[in-house]
C-alpha cells in the first residue's frame, strides 16, 4: 500500500529530473521517459530492439514446430494518439502517416522524443516479423491494415475499442478460416502458451499432417 501511495510521486519527480537534465541517470531505459534522442541514438535502439525480437521470435518458431504445429503471425497496430508526451495528441491518425512524421522529424531535427522514437522501433519490429513469416512460409495476419480505416478506434497506444477488435477478429477469420479442416471439429482447447508481441496463441486444427497455431499477447 505504501509503494502504491508514493509510487506517482517519485514517478513525477524522477520524470521532472529527466526532463530538466536529458539524462536518464537510473537507467531505466523505458521509451515514455521524456527525453530527446539523437538520430544515431534511435538508430541504435531500433537495431538493438529488432535484433532482440528476432531471436525470440526465432525461439518460438522453433518451439511451436516442435509441437508440430506452425505459427500464425499478427501484425498489431500502435499508435502515439492518447500518449501523454507524444506530441501527436492533437488528432487520430494513420499508423502509416505516424510513422512518416516522425522520420520526417528526425530527418529535419537529428532527434526526437523518446516516446516519439517507439513508432519508428515498433514499424522495424513489425517488418522484421513480416519478413520473418515470408522467410519462413508463416501465415500472417495484417492487424495494422484492419485498423488503417479508422484509426480512432485506437483507445490507447495499442488498445482497441469494440469495433476496432472486430475488424481484427474478421481479420483473423479471414486468413484462419481456409487452414482449419472443413469436417465440422470443433477448435481444439485454448493452450495460451508462450506469447510475445504480435502474436496469436489459439492452437486450431488444420488440414494436413501439421496443426495449425496462432498465438496472440
Amino acid at each position: 500500500m505504501l509503494y502504491r501511495a508514493v509510487r506517482p510521486v517519485l514517478k513525477t519527480a524522477y520524470f521532472s529530473l529527466v526532463r530538466t537534465t536529458n539524462k536518464d541517470l537510473a537507467q531505466l531505459g523505458h521509451l515514455s521517459l521524456p527525453l530527446a534522442l539523437s538520430a544515431d541514438q534511435v538508430e541504435e535502439v531500433r537495431g538493438t530492439i529488432t535484433a532482440d525480437f528476432a531471436v525470440h521470435l526465432e525461439r518460438l518458431h522453433e518451439l511451436v514446430e516442435g509441437m508440430g504445429a506452425r505459427l500464425v503471425l499478427v501484425t498489431q497496430n500502435y499508435s502515439l494518439w492518447r500518449r501523454n508526451g507524444s506530441g501527436f495528441n492533437d488528432q487520430p491518425r494513420a499508423y502509416d502517416e505516424e510513422v512518416r512524421l516522425v522520420e520526417e522529424m528526425l530527418a529535419r531535427d537529428g532527434s526526437v522524443s523518446a516516446m516519439q522514437s517507439s513508432i519508428v522501433i515498433h514499424r522495424d519490429v513489425m517488418d522484421r516479423m513480416r519478413r520473418f513469416a515470408e522467410e519462413n512460409g508463416n501465415p500472417l495476419v495484417e492487424g495494422i491494415a484492419a485498423l488503417a480505416r479508422d484509426p480512432s478506434q485506437m483507445m490507447s497506444g495499442v488498445h482497441l475499442s469494440p469495433l476496432g477488435n472486430q475488424w481484427i477478429a474478421e481479420a483473423l477469420h479471414d486468413e484462419l478460416l481456409p487452414l482449419m479442416e472443413d469436417d465440422g471439429r470443433p477448435l481444439a482447447p485454448h493452450d495460451p502458451g508462450p506469447s510475445g508481441p504480435g502474436i496469436l496463441a489459439q492452437p486450431i486444427r488444420a488440414r494436413g499432417p501439421a496443426r495449425e497455431t496462432s498465438a496472440s499477447s
